[in-house]
């Protein structure tokens, strides 16, 4: 353990300094590759960058589609494979394709529009868990907080140790 963060502190030093000396550079993957090894290697860094991005969302996209598709008893993956067949053993994912196309055309939008909608994701994340916890609530069993040694049997030192492992 003492080993690794030895070397981590090794490389945030080398990071910070790398950084102080390439100037009027936003700190980005693509200005450092293209200010010290050429134009060819940030091409290739900046492509790789798009496609790990791609791949990123269009792996939370399917996720999403998922989700709605079991919310929804498998009505959509039943009706497009009714209405557009399979395609590598299973049915196309539209939604999932078209979620993708919505956040490449965010990013495409620009930071601040991107800022906008990641705020605005944010926020109803916010109000989905407020009103988790609101509904929650209700459901409060207070017997559960003194029965069986009480709502931490072991203290705190044995509920920061549980999460240790």
């Amino acid at each position: 353990m003492r080993k690794r963060r030895s070397l981590v502190n090794k490389v945030s030093v080398c990071y910070a300094e790398f950084g102080v000396r390439v100037p009027n550079t936003s700190g980005g993957a693509y200005m450092y590759s293209y200010v010290t090894v050429g134009e060819l290697m940030a091409f290739i860094i900046g492509w790789n960058m798009i496609l790990e991005e791609l791949i990123g969302t269009s792996a939370c996209a399917c996720a999403l589609s998922a989700c709605f598709d079991a919310i929804a008893n498998g009505a959509i993956s039943s009706s497009m494979e009714s209405n557009f067949g399979t395609l590598f053993g299973g049915p196309p994912d539209l939604l999932a394709f078209v979620l993708t196309l919505m956040m490449g055309g965010v990013l495409v939008a620009g930071v601040r529009k991107s800022v906008q909608f990641n705020n605005t994701l944010n926020l109803i994340n916010f109000c989905v868990w407020v009103f988790i916890m609101v509904a929650g609530l209700f459901y409060v069993d207070t017997t559960n907080w003194s029965e069986h040694g009480g709502f931490t049997p072991f203290g705190w030192s044995g509920a920061f140790l549980s999460g240790k492992e």
